[in-house]
């Protein structure tokens, strides 16, 4: 069972450096932790087999270490996501009879300028540069090709587009 586990070991070893190699330079880094993870699942699975370490101990480090490997990017994505969830709590205040203004979640149409302003983090004012340089900031941290999300860079797309005509 060991020599079977260690030939596995070697085989999935030799595709991920052939497929490293072959790799950009962006995806590169997403192969490194990939393997780091890989490697420690791998080494817990061995503790499991070898030392009889409990099954929930091994499961439990190595949701640890997909935590580790994840962290860099839930960290990225969590003040873009206060901003969302705030913009949802004032909609919905708004929407609540005896509101300041009409809702906005869940209708159809353009999105205001005070909306947009709001997505992208800025004061009313904010010069051309300022709009276009928090625009790419945020669009940098939360592309779809970095681990961030579609919805998300649509919106900041939308916000974009409104300041920048109005």
């Amino acid at each position: 069972m060991m020599r079977l586990l260690l030939l596995g070991g070697l085989l999935v070893a030799g595709v991920w450096l052939w497929s490293y190699r072959r790799a950009g330079p962006t995806s590169r880094t997403r192969q490194r932790r990939a393997f780091w993870v890989l490697l420690a699942v791998g080494l817990l699975v061995l503790l499991a087999r070898t030392t009889g370490l409990h099954w929930l101990a091994a499961a439990g480090a190595a949701g640890l270490a997909v935590l580790r490997a994840l962290a860099p990017w839930l960290l990225r994505a969590l003040p873009l996501l206060a901003r969302f969830v705030g913009a949802r709590k004032r909609g919905a205040a708004a929407s609540q009879p005896g509101g300041s203004g009409p809702a906005t979640r869940g209708r159809p149409g353009p999105m205001t300028r005070a909306q947009a302003l709001d997505v992208l983090g800025l004061a009313e004012g904010a010069s051309q540069e300022a709009i276009t340089a928090q625009y790419r900031k945020l669009v940098r941290e939360l592309h779809p090709d970095q681990g961030g999300s579609q919805f998300l860079t649509q919106q900041l797309n939308q916000a974009r587009d409104v300041l920048l005509k109005g």
